[in-house]
C-alpha cells in the first residue's frame, strides 16, 4: 500500500510539473501565429488575384520594356 502511494504520489507529481512546464509553447504560438499570416496573405491573393497579377505583369513589362528601349537585346 505504501508503495502505491508513493507511485500516487510521483504520478500527480509528474501530471503537475508537465501542466507547469512551458518549454515548447513559445514554438507552438510561433507556429500558430505564422499559419494565421500565410493565410490571411493566401486568402488576400486569391481574393485579389487578377489585379495582382495585371500589376505583376504591367510592373515587369515596364521594367523589361526600358531594359530593351535602352539598349538591351530585342
Amino acid at each position: 500500500m505504501l508503495y502505491l502511494n508513493y507511485l500516487g504520489f510521483r504520478a500527480k507529481n509528474a501530471f503537475i510539473r508537465f501542466i507547469k512546464k512551458e518549454n515548447g509553447d513559445t514554438n507552438f504560438i510561433s507556429i500558430i501565429i505564422i499559419l494565421a499570416i500565410v493565410m490571411v496573405v493566401a486568402a488576400i491573393f486569391i481574393g485579389f488575384r487578377e489585379q495582382i497579377v495585371n500589376w505583376v505583369t504591367t510592373t515587369f513589362g515596364q521594367a523589361f520594356g526600358e531594359v530593351q528601349d535602352k539598349g538591351g537585346k530585342k
